[in-house]
């Protein structure tokens, strides 16, 4: 709202009431949904980058939405706020959060970022759209959105394998590695010396 509030392409020349309307709108849709009610290629640069980032959460954990998963980044951040308060152990609302549920969601959500960086690396070089345009189109793919920008239809052959790549990476990543990670659990009875490493 704050960033499309003055553009005339996208709110700008809406009443204020729609103007609301649509701005939650648009914050609820990159989810999952992929509903545009406004052109999203007119979209300014903040708000496309804004958008990305809610894509990549995507909706809650069980649900039918992609990207990472709410409860994903409820844990992580429940993590760093232990870290940051000195705690050896993750909590969260009185409960405290098993060590395996961390380390599995660090894991989805590294492979992911790793997965995005990538392929917005391989598209930025063979496609000749800006930057945030690229960045938004795969971010979309990753989130099985459905949104565009307007660039897929001109994307080069490679640029279009790398999306459909991604969008069935996506959909089926995270769940897939997440449950994987589960079914591989095993109880070593033998372990490593530990060895502590600066970190930052």
């Amino acid at each position: 709202l704050l960033a499309e509030f003055t553009n005339a392409s996208t709110l700008g020349n809406l009443p204020p009431g729609l103007k609301v309307a649509n701005a939650m709108f648009q914050s609820v849709a990159p989810r999952t949904a992929g509903f545009a009610s406004v052109d999203i290629g007119k979209l300014r640069d903040f708000t496309l980058f804004f958008t990305c980032g809610l894509m990549f959460v995507g909706g809650a954990s069980g649900s039918t939405a992609g990207g990472i998963k709410v409860n994903t980044l409820g844990v992580l951040l429940a993590s760093v706020w232990s870290s940051m308060r000195g705690r050896s152990h993750v909590e969260a609302f009185g409960r405290e959060l098993p060590e395996d549920v961390m380390n599995r969601a660090l894991a989805v959500v590294v492979l992911s970022l790793g997965l995005v960086f990538s392929a917005t690396l391989l598209l930025s070089l063979t496609e000749s759209h800006s930057f945030i345009r690229v960045l938004f189109e795969v971010f979309s793919a990753f989130g099985t959105v459905g949104l565009s920008t307007g660039i897929t239809p001109d994307l080069s052959l490679l640029g279009r394998l790398i999306i459909i790549g991604i969008m069935f990476v996506g959909r089926l990543g995270p769940l897939t590695l997440a449950l994987s990670l589960a079914q591989r659990e095993e109880a070593r009875s033998i372990r490593f010396a530990q060895e502590r490493i600066k970190i930052g």
